[in-house]
């Protein structure tokens, strides 16, 4: 096989590998919290929220003094305004971060930078997990030229690169990911 058609076979890996590139090499540019100490900041703090209680104080009824967006219940009781979902989709990024947060010997403390850039840096992971599936998807029906045009079509052309690159602890991105998964799984068994 020549290399011509080697490239033409794979461009849409390489497609993926590049943006995956300028993702990681450009990261500073767009990210969202620049102002801030964490990406844990707006409806984040909520989803995060739980991750905290859980770990850094091993209370999830949030009775420990703490500044997360609580709502009180009928019974006065706070709870966060969000549902725990998403916290249970960061769970094994936050687990990597607790690993080399531990093993490096920091002070445990969820906002540093050790969970800042893990988070980030897993949930851009996310996102290219889910491009690598779609991939395959479109791979299954359509040829190399379409698939780098929809995979970049779908990153760069919709609101998935700013939810990838700037505020990627926001839902969407994990959503885009769970949702490709969906349709590849709902193909397989059907």
């Amino acid at each position: 096989m020549s290399l011509a058609k080697t490239t033409v076979k794979s461009s849409s890996k390489i497609t993926l590998i590049i943006l995956f590139i300028f993702c990681a090499a450009s990261y500073n540019l767009w990210r969202g919290w620049m102002g801030s100490k964490h990406p844990f900041g707006s409806d984040v703090s909520s989803y995060y929220s739980y991750l905290d209680a859980a770990f850094m104080h091993n209370d999830l009824t949030f009775s420990f003094h703490n500044y997360h967006w609580l709502v009180k219940t009928n019974e006065g009781k706070f709870v966060p305004k969000m549902s725990m979902g998403l916290a249970l989709v960061y769970l094994p990024g936050f687990m990597v971060c607790h690993a080399i947060n531990v093993l490096s010997g920091n002070t445990i403390d969820v906002y540093n930078d050790t969970y800042s850039y893990g988070m980030y840096y897993y949930a851009i992971l996310i996102v290219f997990l889910g491009l690598i599936v779609l991939r395959k998807i479109l791979l299954k029906w359509y040829s190399e030229k379409v698939t780098v045009f929809v995979l970049l079509a779908v990153f760069a052309g919709t609101n998935l690169f700013y939810y990838t690159m700037s505020f990627n602890l926001m839902p969407h991105s994990f959503l885009f990911t769970l949702n490709v998964c969906l349709i590849a799984l709902t193909i397989r068994l059907y």
